[in-house]
């Protein structure tokens, strides 16, 4: 099965990260999460240790510098495969045409990214998964959006333990929970109202 890697710099429970990592470990797929501290190479150190198929790096616009910036530095030690996600890649989805990224998922990512796990197992063409752009022979494939998921009763809760389980003080007495997909505003100067 496929090994998968979330990375990020900060040190927060993302629920968008949390749905992948339940959909892919019910599925068998094995996930890790990096929180990324000062000591950036420790930090590529653990997570090449892992031996990762695949490297996600969530994303919000501001943060995908670093994002950069890391997997290039990564990517230098180590050949990888790297994928963003988030509302950065959403939004700026030419952020593929920078070195250090391989494919971009835009939209919801649960059905994406299992299906690049699945595909990456079997060792299949990763290339006309919906919902993804990918870079290949010098050419980036935009692919379509899947439909978005409209029961989301049909997803596992949210793998917490992904942080918590390693990252003990993220294991606090208050937890967020969304009883829907996204923020609920329509606020104009907000990526949600995209």
């Amino acid at each position: 099965m496929a090994r998968v890697a979330f990375v990020q710099n900060m040190a927060f429970e993302y629920l968008g990260v949390m749905y992948i990592s339940a959909m892919l470990k019910k599925h068998g797929h094995t996930v890790e999460m990096f929180i990324a501290g000062k000591n950036e190479d420790k930090a590529i150190e653990e997570v090449m240790s892992f031996k990762p198929d695949l490297v996600g790096f969530p994303c919000t616009t501001g943060v995908h510098r670093w994002a950069l910036k890391f997997a290039g530095k990564m990517k230098e030690k180590t050949p990888c495969r790297v994928i963003l996600g988030g509302a950065h890649a959403t939004y700026f989805p030419e952020v593929i045409n920078e070195p250090a990224v391989d494919i971009i998922c835009r939209s919801e990512g649960e059905y994406a990214v299992l299906e690049i796990a699945d595909k990456i197992d079997k060792g299949a063409d990763l290339s006309d998964t919906l919902n993804c752009w990918f870079k290949a022979d010098g050419k980036v494939i935009k692919n379509d959006q899947r439909p978005l998921v409209e029961n989301l009763d049909e997803l596992p809760f949210p793998d917490r333990e992904l942080y918590t389980g390693k990252y003990p003080y993220l294991n606090r007495s208050q937890k967020a929970f969304i009883g829907g997909r996204g923020c609920p505003f329509d606020c104009t100067f907000c990526f949600n109202h995209a």
